[in-house]
């Protein structure tokens, strides 16, 4: 190639960084602001039916319990205020399932009794109506549906500091709870959520007194069994989990109870190879928040705040786009980029690697407007130094800003330019 072709091809590539530049270099990364809840709340029950946003009870401005249930719109930023809860809840459960939305356990107030009861909300009468109780009280658990059952798991009671081990599976063809597999240690104020055809418990604490753990606990119905998964890199306790494009994500909570610390963290874990990855936290650190995943967004909604280091209830709707490149802290000392090769590309690109680890490897590309277009999974390779070849045949003509990850983690990010 000439020198004047080369440089043509170097001015071409500065050029087309400009866009990706500007988005790479804000701060927030993925994250962008919407318009506040219309009441600020905290500890909501919440879930996605028909796409729409359903939230119940939860702590209003006084800490007070509520008999509050409305639905959110994303599409138009609407808000409409339904039936009242038969009771007052925070700290509650809500599953979808069979177009109905179950709300299952709670405190009737932030000291007041732990409860059992459960309800079921018919969207088409906008009526509640009574389901058989669970054998067990508890608030700030987990709950999540597979196979058409629901599963709750974990949480705490208004007579005990310790958390619970109880597992109770509820089936709506018979209205019955049955006891399930008992989780390997007590747990209050952890979160569930499902992945493929498992249950993941992640967190928590096994005593009100004592700090947040970083557990991940895998539940097997064909084995009906939990074993360990990988750890989260950050403890917490009343955090919110969501599952969105085969990740399952995990934001905000506290390191030690209620008030406690308030965080901003967003992690996400791979079911597939069982680790982590740390992304751009969200602007407003809290607790006891709702996290909801809807056509591939992330909704960050109320929670527990602080204002002159007291606990306030938010009204902040925070979004966070996965599909946004967003500016990570670089994996420290597993390894380098050596080069890349050819560079502009035609059907392939080759990538020198140097890794002081054994891992999984994959490549993120993203246009120029920071959008993600799509992922190269290489494998697991031996520590050392490695060439790893991506095929770029199948992508238009232009600069793709390319992610590698070990492990999850953001290892380096190059520039190819595709003729």
């Amino acid at each position: 190639m000439n020198t004047q072709i080369l440089n043509a091809n170097r001015i071409t590539l500065l050029l087309c960084l400009i866009p990706f530049l500007q988005v790479a270099g804000h701060a927030q990364g993925g994250w962008s602001g919407f318009p506040d809840m219309p009441q600020p709340a905290g500890f909501i029950a919440n879930q996605v039916l028909n796409n729409k946003i359903y939230l119940a009870g939860g702590l209003n401005t006084q800490l007070n319990a509520t008999t509050n249930f409305s639905v959110f719109d994303p599409a138009d930023s609407s808000w409409n205020t339904l039936a009242a809860l038969p009771q007052t809840k925070t700290g509650a459960s809500m599953v979808a399932l069979d177009g109905k939305l179950y709300l299952i356990g709670g405190l009737s107030n932030l000291s007041g009794t732990t409860l059992s009861s459960v309800h079921v909300y018919d969207p088409a009468t906008n009526l509640w109506s009574a389901r058989s109780n669970m054998s067990i009280a508890r608030s700030y658990f987990g709950a999540c549906v597979l196979s058409g059952k629901i599963y709750v798991v974990g949480g705490g009671t208004s007579t005990s500091s310790e958390g619970l081990t109880s597992v109770e599976i509820y089936d709506p063809a018979t209205n019955v709870w049955t006891t399930g597999p008992s989780l390997p240690a007590p747990r209050g104020g952890l979160s569930c959520t499902v992945a493929g055809s498992k249950i993941y418990a992640f967190g928590g604490t096994p005593d009100v007194s004592l700090p947040a753990t970083s557990s991940v606990w895998i539940f097997d119905p064909s084995t009906s069994s939990w074993t360990s998964g990988a750890d989260m890199p950050t403890p917490r306790l009343l955090h919110a989990t969501a599952d969105d494009g085969g990740w399952i994500y995990a934001l905000g909570g506290s390191t030690f109870g209620y008030p406690g610390s308030k965080m901003a963290i967003l992690e996400r874990y791979n079911p597939e190879y069982n680790n982590w990855q740390s992304l751009s936290p969200m602007p407003t650190p809290r607790h006891g928040l709702a996290l909801l995943s809807l056509q591939h967004k992330l909704y960050a909604i109320g929670g527990i705040e602080d204002e002159f280091g007291l606990p306030v209830t938010s009204a902040s709707i925070e979004v966070y786009d996965p599909s946004v490149f967003t500016v990570e802290p670089q994996a420290k000392g597993n390894g380098q980029i050596r080069s890349v090769w050819p560079n502009p590309a035609k059907e392939k690109v080759i990538f020198n690697l140097s890794v002081l680890e054994a891992g999984f490897i994959r490549a993120d590309i993203y246009n120029t407007d920071g959008r993600f277009v799509t992922s190269e999974t290489f494998g697991f390779y031996p520590a050392g130094d490695i060439d790893l070849t991506m095929k770029t045949g199948l992508l238009s003509n232009g600069v793709y800003p390319t992610r590698l990850f070990l492990n999850n983690r953001p290892f380096g990010t190059v520039m190819i330019m595709v003729q």
